[in-house]
C-alpha cells in the first residue's frame, strides 16, 4: 500500500474521551483536497470540524451516529487510487475451516485496547485497520465471551450493555452534558484538597444602571483585578500535576456560565493584559456563544483560573468547586446586608491558607477601590485628602477664610 497519512481527531480536553460522527462530507475512495472539510465529530462541549491533512483519496469505514476514540486516527489519506478502492472494498468471507487473508495484524487504539484485554480479545479478533473502542463493543454485543477482570473499563467509557447491572426504575439517568460536568468537577475538586476563604466586599446597594449582563454583577470587575494579580501570587494561577506544582505560563481568567443546567466555564485568554472594557467585550462575546452552543473546545479548555458569579440570585455564600487543572475558583454572591462577597476555592496541594488569604485581601481591597472610582460618588476630607462615598464619613466644618470645608471623623478627632 501507498504510503498513508492518518487524518486525526485531537483531544484537546482530558474531560473527553469520546466523540460522535454527526457529518460525513466524502465516501470512502473518494478524492480529498487538503483542507478540505471531511468530517464533523462533536464531542460534549462542542463540535469539531477535521479538514483533510494533504491531497489524496480519504479511506475510512465511518458511518454516522458512530462512536470514535477521540486522540487517534479515525480515517487515512493514500496517494493513489488503487490503494484506497483495495481499503475500502469488501473482504470476502472465510470458507470453513480457514483463516480470512490478512496482510498484517490491525491497530488497536488505547481505550479499545483496554477494553479488548478486559474481555479476553486480541488484534487477531478483528478484520480492520484501526479498531476503535466502538468495534470492540459492537464485537462484544455479537459474540459475548466471558469477562476477564484484568483490568477496569477506563475512565468515560461505558461497559457493554450485556454488562451492566440492573437499574431501578427511579433512577432516572442524567443528560450526557451533566454526566461530563459531574467528570470534570470529579477530577478537579474531587482529586485536591480544597479549602475555602471568605471576605466581604460590601456595596450590597450597587446597580449598575445601563450595564445590561453585568447589571447585578462584577464579574467583570473581579477577572480583571484577580489577572492582573495572577503574576505577583502565581500558584493561585497553577495546577497539581503528577504530583508537583505546574505553574501555567499565561493567564486566562475563566467565566462560568449557567444556563438551565448547562454549565460551561468560557476561557478568556491572556486576560492579565486586557483593559476592563476589553475584557467585559470578551465576556459578553463568550456568553453570546454560549448561548448559541458556539463555544469551541479551546475556548472551554483554556481557563487558568476560574470565576463563577452568583450575586444576582441572592445568596450569601458560595463552595466553588475547583474545576480540573485549576488551583483557584473565586465565587462571588450577595446576600444584601453585607453586600458583595468572594469566596476563594484553592488546592491546598499547591499552595497555604497564608498565601491565599494575602491574595484573596490583595483582591478585596483592589475590587473595593475599582467600585469606588467607577460607580460610587465621592467626597474628600479637605486635611488628608481621604475620599469616603458621598453624605457618610465627613463632616461639614467652618474653615479659615469663613469658608465651609469638609473633614472626615479621624481628622476632626485628631484636631
Amino acid at each position: 500500500m501507498a504510503h498513508a497519512i492518518e487524518v486525526v481527531v485531537e483531544r484537546e480536553s482530558a474531560n473527553d474521551a469520546d466523540g460522535t460522527v454527526v457529518e460525513i462530507y466524502l465516501q470512502p475512495g473518494s478524492p480529498v483536497k487538503k483542507g478540505e472539510r471531511i468530517f464533523d465529530i462533536e464531542t460534549s462541549k462542542a463540535v469539531q470540524e477535521i479538514y483533510a491533512p494533504a491531497d489524496g483519496f480519504l479511506m475510512h469505514s465511518l458511518t454516522l451516529g458512530d462512536n470514535i476514540d477521540l486522540g487517534g486516527a479515525i480515517a487515512r489519506i493514500v496517494a493513489d487510487l488503487a490503494s484506497a478502492a483495495a481499503a475500502v472494498a469488501t473482504p470476502a468471507a472465510p470458507q470453513a475451516g480457514t483463516a480470512a487473508p490478512r496482510t498484517g495484524l490491525p491497530r488497536l487504539s488505547r481505550d479499545a485496547t483496554a477494553l479488548a484485554t478486559q474481555y479476553g480479545l486480541g488484534p487477531a479478533d478483528f478484520d480492520r485497520d484501526l479498531v476503535t473502542a466502538t468495534d470492540v463493543r459492537r464485537r462484544l454485543n455479537l459474540e459475548p465471551p466471558a469477562p476477564k477482570a484484568v483490568q477496569a473499563v477506563p475512565t468515560m467509557q461505558a461497559p457493554p450493555v450485556a454488562a451492566r447491572a440492573p437499574v431501578s426504575a427511579n433512577v432516572k439517568p442524567v443528560a450526557a452534558h451533566k454526566r461530563d460536568e459531574i467528570e470534570f468537577l470529579s477530577r478537579g475538586a474531587g482529586a485536591s484538597m480544597l479549602s475555602v476563604l471568605g471576605a466581604v466586599v460590601g456595596y450590597g446597594d450597587l446597580i449598575r444602571d445601563g450595564e445590561g449582563f453585568f447589571e447585578r454583577k462584577i464579574v467583570d470587575i473581579v477577572a480583571f483585578e484577580a489577572s492582573r494579580l495572577m503574576r505577583a501570587h502565581p500558584k493561585m494561577n497553577a495546577a497539581w500535576r503528577d504530583g508537583g506544582v505546574e505553574l501555567h505560563r499565561s493567564v486566562h481568567a475563566g467565566v462560568a456560565f449557567d444556563n438551565d443546567g448547562r454549565l460551561l466555564v468560557y476561557g478568556i485568554e491572556d486576560a492579565d493584559g486586557l483593559e476592563l472594557e476589553d475584557l467585559q467585550d470578551e465576556i459578553m462575546e463568550g456568553f453570546k456563544k454560549y448561548a448559541r452552543n458556539k463555544l469551541s473546545l479551546k475556548e472551554l479548555t483554556r481557563a487558568t483560573f476560574t470565576i463563577t458569579d452568583l450575586s444576582a440570585t441572592g445568596v450569601d455564600y458560595v463552595l466553588p468547586l475547583l474545576p480540573n487543572g485549576q488551583s483557584c475558583i473565586i465565587g462571588i454572591v450577595n446576600g444584601g446586608r453585607d453586600g458583595f462577597a468572594l469566596y476563594l476555592g484553592f488546592d491546598h496541594r499547591v499552595t497555604e491558607g497564608l498565601a491565599a488569604s494575602r491574595f484573596l485581601a490583595a483582591l478585596r481591597a483592589k475590587v473595593q477601590s475599582a467600585i469606588a472610582m467607577l460607580y460610587i460618588q465621592t467626597e474628600v476630607c479637605a486635611f488628608c485628602d481621604g475620599a469616603h462615598p458621598v453624605g457618610k464619613g465627613l463632616l461639614r466644618i467652618a474653615g479659615s477664610g469663613g469658608m465651609d470645608v469638609l473633614c472626615c471623623q479621624t481628622c476632626w478627632v485628631e484636631g
